[in-house]
């Protein structure tokens, strides 16, 4: 079964049980229809990657929208990159293609047999304010094969 995650708005969030952490929300315009967040960066191992100016064309305010209604966390391409290479060095386990998913969209799948006999990188996501830890099922999501599991992570060009 999987955990779930909580995001909660507003000045009724309560912020004092274990591991809940905050960062603000910024609003780039009045019009604006979407929620964003300002992501600093990110670490594999303790090893911290930060996401700077020539990682995005996306204003330092409120460089990451999010969206419920998807299970990928989309990165700037050259950001997604370097972390997707960090993460794929860091794991044990031998990298596959799963043949029915897009290549593309899906580049880092691992044999997912005995994930959990092992230590699997540890991947924290630093947001202004605030630093999440993320869970196995935050990382990584099923393939079309029982035995795959992808990075949950994709890549985005910015324009």
């Amino acid at each position: 079964m999987m955990d779930s995650s909580k995001l909660t708005f507003g000045g009724d969030a309560v912020l004092s049980e274990n591991g809940v952490v905050s960062t603000p929300l910024v609003s780039t315009s009045d019009k604006e229809t979407v929620y964003r967040v300002i992501l600093q960066g990110m670490s594999v191992n303790g090893h911290r990657i930060s996401l700077t100016d020539e990682h995005s064309s996306l204003p330092c305010h409120g460089n990451m929208i999010i969206d419920s209604g998807t299970r990928l966390t989309l990165l700037p391409e050259s950001f997604f990159n370097v972390v997707a290479l960090a993460i794929d060095s860091a794991m044990q386990h031998v990298s596959i293609t799963d043949p029915s998913s897009n290549e593309d969209l899906f580049k880092y799948c691992y044999d997912a047999r005995g994930f959990f006999d092992v230590s699997l990188p540890n991947i924290t996501v630093h947001f202004k304010g605030a630093d999440l830890e993320l869970k196995f099922h935050n990382i990584f999501m099923p393939g079309d094969s029982q035995d795959v599991r992808c990075l949950a992570f994709a890549a985005i060009q910015d324009s």
